[in-house]
């Protein structure tokens, strides 16, 4: 992810000069990665007794069974849900008034969101590939206390970052954010590995993914309302709450 974040804009501002092109390229590429589906390999399929015995299948009775795991009940599965749940909802609220607030105090550039996303890309990637995995190790149990710093982190710099009238600030207080963003996955999975027994565990992380989309689909909407109402402080006050 962090890799496409970086190669992916540096590409997109050498080769492409208007957004007409860039998303005739985007809709290939989505193309040609969808040949890889045919390469995934074919799960065993599970016997009507493994299944429990049901002889209709319905998708009412799959939805049901995927939202009564027992790993869902557990306090820290939920506490993991909701934590995932307002990181996803933070990063869409605050994402339609960076964008306005970065091009009106820098006059951005598609080369200058190149580098930009080409530096979180590479920082996302050396957070995932370097960073994470020690930190979380190092803190043992006690990734509650991971997580507690990484929020205190992105909710600190996210302030600087959106009034500063530097772009080196900007940057600045990006590499930290954008670092604590990979621990905390790194942590919230690794957290959720030792919750979910390994047949519940799949399951799990759809469940996650699925409350992370909820946000992503409201929190465009929540973040740009209160813009509107109150302009800029009013979603900083929510996102970082």
């Amino acid at each position: 992810v962090g890799f496409s974040f970086m190669v992916g804009p540096i590409l997109a501002s050498a080769l492409i000069s208007d957004y007409r092109r860039a998303l005739l390229l985007s809709a290939a590429i989505t193309a040609a990665s969808s040949v890889f589906l045919l390469l995934l390999p074919t799960p065993s399929r599970l016997s009507r007794q493994q299944r429990g015995g049901g002889g209709g299948g319905s998708s009412s009775a799959g939805l049901t069974g995927f939202l009564s795991l027992p790993v869902l009940k557990l306090r820290g599965a939920q506490l993991l849900m909701l934590v995932r749940l307002k990181m996803a909802l933070a990063f869409h609220m605050f994402a339609p008034v960076w964008q306005v607030s970065i091009r009106a105090r820098f006059d951005f550039g598609p080369r200058d969101h190149a580098q930009f996303m080409g530096l979180v890309g590479l920082t996302y990637a050396l957070s995932q590939g370097f960073i994470a995995k020690p930190l979380v190790r190092s803190f043992g149990d006690k990734v509650s206390r991971l997580l507690l710093l990484c929020i205190l982190v992105l909710g600190g710099a996210r302030p600087v970052a959106l009034y500063t009238q530097s772009v080196g600030v900007v940057y600045a207080c990006y590499v930290p954010m954008v670092i604590a963003l990979g621990v905390m996955n790194t942590a919230i999975t690794t957290a959720a590995s030792r919750l979910a027994q390994k047949e519940q565990l799949g399951g799990f992380y759809g469940v996650m993914e699925s409350v992370e989309n909820v946000a992503g689909m409201v929190g465009p909407a929540l973040g740009g309302l209160l813009a509107r109402v109150d302009g800029f402080p009013a979603t900083l006050a929510a996102v970082v709450c």
